[in-house]
């Protein structure tokens, strides 16, 4: 997305994409201005970039499911280089690249994490692996003084997720009863909202290079799910199991991806960032730009009231959440 001041363009792979995306949050469409392509075609972004003054980049293609690894590969790190890039030698100043706690990582357990953390040096799958290469090239642009501004989401949530990507997925999954067996480890979960007012108040000119965390609310899986047992109103059971065993079954369904019709509930790279249990340190940033931290129990409900208005899923499984 670049701005010019006055109205937002946006760089989409489809327009039909943009509606179900801003509709909901009320923006005014008449001050869009939609261009359709592809963030992996030069000539594109080149004639895309003219006249503006910002950019955000956050064209990744986002997901765990590993049937989607060849269009991970194909598109993230390219599109990276490519829109960093000529955004730099357009001059448009910030350049902002959404990238992810994911591609700053450390495979050692337990280990703390921050926006000063290297990039992630461990091979995990397409989607964190892709993000460390994207890291690399944002923070050389950063090297020779490009005003290239790096933001690392937790993981995403909050209400009206226009994908319904791996967030309400899970959701889904819980408030269903699917997810009967759970490990240890923690998930760190940013409110929507919340890295919307961090990439507001990162837009403007003249600061030069710059990395901002927001990971959220850390928190444990099993109480993911006492948390949405509690806000519907209903006992959902679940079993916490050690990591070593359920390992071998992880690493048996990643391995039959090919070969089903469907997407598998789990994939050995969630698991493997899992497995790590690290601890995310966003207290700078938080502190530096003033940004009030949505409550986990808010973004949660918040979340599974839009899901239920949706039409996807039932009165029954929402509970207390309805009224």
């Amino acid at each position: 997305m670049v701005e010019d001041g006055h109205d937002v363009r946006m760089l989409v792979r489809s327009e039909k994409r943009v509606e179900p995306a801003l509709g909901p949050l009320q923006v005014d469409l008449s001050k869009v201005q939609v261009t359709e392509g592809d963030v992996t075609d030069r000539e594109f972004v080149r004639e895309a970039l003219c006249d503006m003054d910002t950019i955000i980049h956050a064209a990744s293609v986002f997901t765990l499911d590993k049937r989607k690894s060849n269009e991970i590969i194909a598109t993230n790190r390219k599109g990276a280089e490519i829109v960093l890039g000529e955004s730099c030698d357009a001059g448009l100043d910030p350049v902002v690249h959404v990238s992810s706690v994911a591609a700053i990582l450390s495979s050692g357990e337990g280990s703390r994490v921050s926006h000063n953390s290297s990039p992630t040096s461990s091979r995990v799958g397409a989607y964190v692996d892709s993000k460390a290469q994207q890291e690399i090239i944002a923070r050389d642009f950063q090297s020779m003084g490009c005003p290239v501004v790096i933001t690392y989401p937790g993981a995403v949530m909050g209400p009206h997720d226009p994908h319904w990507g791996d967030g309400p997925l899970l959701v889904e999954s819980i408030l269903d009863g699917k997810t009967r067996i759970t490990v240890e480890g923690h998930m760190p979960i940013v409110d929507v909202r919340d890295i919307a007012s961090l990439h507001s108040s990162i837009m403007e000119p003249g600061n030069g290079p710059r990395r901002f965390m927001l990971s959220g609310t850390v928190i444990p899986l099993t109480e993911i799910t006492s948390l949405l047992g509690r806000l519907a109103g209903r006992n959902i059971r679940t079993t916490a199991v050690p990591i070593w065993m359920v390992s071998p079954v992880v690493k048996l369904l990643d391995s039959m991806y090919r070969v089903v019709p469907f997407r598998l509930p789990v994939s050995n790279e969630g698991f493997t960032i899992l497995k790590w249990d690290l601890s995310f340190d966003d207290s700078m940033e938080i502190d530096r730009l003033g940004i009030e931290m949505t409550d986990l129990e808010t973004t949660m409900a918040d979340m599974v009231r839009w899901m239920h208005s949706t039409g996807r899923i039932s009165d029954q499984v929402v509970g207390q959440l309805t009224s």
